[in-house]
Formats: structure tokens, sequence, C-alpha cells
């Protein structure tokens, strides 16, 4: 593993998921998709979960159509106000890393 040694946070992971989810709902509505991770375990938990949520939930879910700004708000909410903020965090994060890498 080559990314071992850098620690990386990148909740645009997550978001970029949900959009491979949402092309393959469209494309090949019967694939399924594999979770893969490697690296420092710090920070791919909500990688993880929102991943997890985003197949279940592909294009939308009982909040409405699911993007990558509500993937977080709507994964946190059981949080309360702490996971509102932590939501908002992450979005603004993942919406900085994507500007950052030119996507």
């Amino acid at each position: 593993d080559f990314d071992n040694s850098v620690p990386l946070f990148l909740p645009l992971y997550a978001t970029d998921r949900l959009r491979d989810l949402q092309i393959l709902a469209k494309e090949a509505p019967r694939a399924g998709h594999l979770n893969f991770e490697s690296g420092w375990a710090f920070g791919y938990w909500i990688n993880n979960a929102a991943q997890a949520y985003a197949s279940w939930h592909r294009g939308s879910d009982s909040q409405g159509p699911l993007t990558g700004d509500t993937l977080f708000t709507t994964l946190l909410a059981p949080l309360g106000e702490p996971g509102a903020d932590l939501a908002d965090i992450l979005v603004r994060l993942g919406g900085a890393q994507k500007q950052a890498l030119g996507q």
C-alpha cells in the first residue's frame, strides 16, 4: 500500500462514490458496489458510512433527492445539532477539495 504513510481525510471521496452509484443506477441498475479502503482508519469511518448509506439510497431517501450536499446532512442527522455542524464542515471541506483538485 503506497498510501499508508500519507494520512488523508477526503470527504470528496464519499460524494464521488454517491455520484458513481447514481450513474450505475441509470446505466446498470442491477450492478452492485464494492467498498474498498486502505490506509489510515482516521476519517475513513465517515466515508464508509456515507458509501453504505448511498448504496441503499442511490437516488433519494425519505428527505428527497440525495446529493453530495445532503449526503452528510442526512447521515449525521441523528446526532442533532453537533451532527448538523459536522455535516456543514464536511460539505465545505469536500467543496474546497473538489475546487483544489480541479474537479
